[in-house]
């Protein structure tokens, strides 16, 4: 009965997080940030990402001769090529990228501890090195990985996405600022980020802030956290978590300036600030077809739209058409108006791919790296990958192609 009880509070728990996740531009989020406004030091680094801190903090050491830690060789298969912390006291999938971030793989229960990091190990190292300072970041949507706050004295914050994909630019930015926010109110405070493995989904969150405190750009944030989480520098390897990380990067400059931090107090100060920059983003597309090349054979497709909640926008089969003789177009029996992100999902015996896109980063087809056909009127539009840009790419043919999402910008 007791255990009947426990789940039905969790659940609860659960979906209340789910809905605060959801309605996350309310005016009542917008309170609870702005009154963490005057613990922000916007002329003072908040952080350290020098090889010596790291190196420190990654060498914390227990004197325990009677420690009943040892390596363990199924926790080290699992883990792979990423960093773990080991001394007398701990073996855990944990690693600092910085000297108060921290990237962790999911703190576990019951038999999944054997293989992952377990809860009470993680609790005690948080309570060992950081006492009452310190926050977790769950990023988990799957139910079986959510736990309630209060098993870390209440130290957690829910910002559940599903595995293998990125998620909004909204709640990336919300990260940032509840991180940033948090580790401002002391010079000890520090947060440690996890999902299942505590890779992707962790560095692309990690990612996201440490572009968001400009300590480096996109393409050197996501170097130092490969660097920092893993023995090959092999952090985010999902294409399009990679993307979504440049993506916000532009993103703040576009609506931030150059200066990140020293705008922030001015955007939380208004009730409708973020909100607006929701709208900024919020770019109507009509999608009219997906064009992929060169080829010099014609490939029937399976294709799926889907969006960040799994809504399927588009699904069908559709036989190409070819422009300049090298080129196959999929063109949608209907344009398909969109905005924010969306998942292009294709399937054929010869090719398959899938990739995550946001409308907002659509270019102007004169900006494409060749000529397509003219679709329509109004201003036409879209999105160029390569290859070595799409998720899950796997191909049966000779010969490299790329492909281009095509739209345009109704009234």
């Amino acid at each position: 009965m007791g255990n009947s009880n426990d789940q039905e509070r969790a659940a609860k728990e659960r979906e209340r997080e789910l809905q605060l996740r959801s309605s996350r531009l309310e005016a009542h989020r917008f309170e609870k940030l702005k009154k963490l406004l005057p613990y922000m030091k916007v002329d003072i680094p908040i952080d350290d990402f020098s090889e010596e801190t790291v190196n420190q903090r990654m060498c914390h050491y227990f004197e325990n001769p009677n420690s009943k830690y040892s390596s363990s060789f199924m926790k080290t298969l699992v883990s792979r090529k990423k960093k773990r912390f080991k001394n007398d006291q701990f073996d855990l999938d944990l690693a600092y990228i910085s000297k108060r971030v921290i990237a962790m793989g999911f703190p576990s229960k019951g038999l999944e501890s054997i293989y992952r990091n377990s809860r009470e190990d993680t609790l005690s190292f948080m309570n060992s090195y950081h006492p009452t300072h310190y926050r977790i970041y769950n990023l988990c949507e799957e139910r079986n990985r959510y736990y309630r706050s209060s098993l870390f004295n209440g130290a957690v914050s829910y910002f559940p996405m599903k595995d293998h994909n990125p998620t909004d630019l909204i709640m990336m930015l919300e990260f940032c600022i509840d991180a940033y926010l948090y580790l401002s109110q002391h010079e000890d405070n520090v947060i440690a980020v996890h999902c299942k493995a505590g890779k992707g989904r962790t560095g692309l969150m990690i990612c996201a802030y440490i572009v968001f405190i400009q300590a480096y750009d996109d393409k050197g944030a996501m170097e130092i956290y490969g660097l920092r989480r893993t023995y090959n520098g092999k952090g985010l390897t999902i294409s399009s978590q990679k993307r979504y990380v440049s993506y916000f990067y532009q993103f703040l400059r576009d609506n931030l300036g150059e200066n990140f931090i020293a705008r922030l107090p001015f955007v939380l100060k208004s009730q409708h600030a973020l909100s607006n920059i929701k709208k900024k983003i919020s770019k109507k597309v009509a999608l009219t077809e997906i064009n992929i090349g060169p080829l010099d054979v014609d490939i029937i497709a399976d294709i799926t739209i889907k969006k960040l909640e799994d809504l399927v926008v588009f699904e069908g089969t559709i036989l190409p058409t070819r422009h300049n003789l090298a080129y196959l177009q999929y063109v949608f029996p209907e344009d398909i108006l969109e905005e924010q992100d969306i998942n292009i999902i294709f399937k054929s015996e010869e090719v398959k791919f899938s990739c995550w896109v946001n409308t907002y980063f659509f270019i102007p087809c004169e900006k494409l790296s060749r000529e397509l056909p003219k679709m329509s009127n109004f201003p036409q539009v879209g999105c160029e990958l390569k290859t070595n840009e799409l998720d899950k790419f796997k191909k049966k043919i000779e010969g490299d192609f790329t492909v281009i999402i095509m739209g345009y910008i109704p009234n």
